[in-house]
């Protein structure tokens, strides 16, 4: 008699436990490094599929207010032909440095979209919101505003699914799955999307006179964290970068924790290489890791593994001290310990500061 195991989780279970990337970063020296980045990022590119094609940013000023330490101006820019991304700019009070403010684009994870990382808590009626101030408190979420306190500029678009950009009608499904399989349907990957938004969030930031174009940064917790990774992976204007609650291999906090949506996902890639692989594309720029210690979303043992194959590749590179890690007692959160010195350390030392 057979032992009969009917479960398609327990089966999808089984395949994933069977899968074994065949990019994994096994060099040395710098030339090995330099072949492998030029293989696993033309795999990655090939995973994510057609970008939209380049248009205009037409950018749109809704409207301005002052806050404390810098003034919050709403904005559209447009991303592709049919799409417009609603987005907070955030300009410092501080006197301008010489050669301009550095520029971070912050990037939201799951929750009320670009409203968390500025750190406003109410709804859209402008009615305070219990669960908006317990996003903030627990994830120490509006790092966007801190930092613009700190003196520099930040973007805080929403992404496909959240803030304004968020999905009605899908009864009680997850919409990010909903969306991706409707993207998948004609072809396009929403990560890949929102990858393509977050470029065009680039262009504005080195477009913006208040910013150096040449200091720009990225950063984000969770599904920011996937959003900085990916971005930051391919687009090299990035020359710094903050991954906090995120890198972990997936085998280690999809079916623990539920941890996967289809707004972080790309089909097939993980033949070829994991999270740890898409980040160390990131190197030789700085490369800044934060992980909470009883993170619930992605373990920390599974985290100090990744982080363990990331710092090889950077090991490799020749640049292992622009490989940094901030492990802190704490959850699911934003630390911000280490990451206001090392965007100061990385962005600032040439702007007349």
């Amino acid at each position: 008699m057979f032992d009969y195991n009917f479960s398609t989780k327990e089966y999808l279970r089984r395949r994933l436990g069977d899968v074994e990337p065949s990019m994994i970063f096994s060099g040395e020296n710098p030339q090995e490094w330099a072949v492998w980045r030029e293989g696993f990022l033309s795999k990655l590119i090939e995973a994510m599929g057609p970008f939209p094609s380049p248009v205009g940013l037409d950018i749109e000023v809704i409207w301005e207010r002052e806050e404390e330490g810098f003034n919050l101006r709403k904005i559209a820019y447009r991303a592709e032909a049919d799409s417009f991304v609603p987005a907070y700019l955030l300009l410092p009070h501080a006197p301008k440095p010489a050669g301009g403010f550095p520029g971070l684009l912050c990037c939201h994870g799951h929750g009320s979209g670009k409203d968390n990382v500025v750190g406003i808590t109410t709804d859209p009626e402008g009615k305070p919101c219990a669960i908006r101030e317990e996003q903030l408190r627990f994830h120490n979420y509006d790092y966007a505003r801190q930092f613009a306190r700190r003196g520099y500029v930040c973007l805080a678009p929403d992404w496909h699914g959240f803030g304004e950009r968020a999905s009605e009608g899908y009864w009680d499904r997850d919409s990010c799955n909903v969306n991706f399989i409707i993207g998948s349907l004609i072809g396009f990957n929403l990560l890949t999307l929102d990858v393509n938004d977050a470029m065009r969030g680039i262009d504005l930031l080195a477009e913006t006179p208040e910013v150096n174009g040449e200091k720009i940064g990225c950063l984000g917790l969770s599904f920011g964290g996937t959003m900085t990774t990916f971005t930051a992976a391919v687009d090299t204007r990035i020359k710094a970068a903050c991954i906090s609650g995120y890198l972990s291999p997936w085998k280690t906090h999809i079916f623990p924790t539920g941890g996967i949506c289809g707004s972080q996902y790309l089909p097939g890639l993980m033949r070829y290489g994991d999270i740890p692989e898409i980040a160390a594309l990131i190197a030789p720029r700085p490369l800044l890791i934060e992980r909470g210690i009883k993170d619930s979303c992605f373990p920390v043992e599974g985290a100090r593994i990744a982080a363990n194959r990331v710092r090889k590749v950077y090991q490799a590179s020749g640049h292992e001290e622009r490989f940094e890690e901030d492990e802190f007692e704490g959850e699911h959160a934003f630390h911000g310990s280490s990451a206001f010195n090392f965007f100061d350390k990385n962005l600032k030392a040439e702007c007349g500061e």
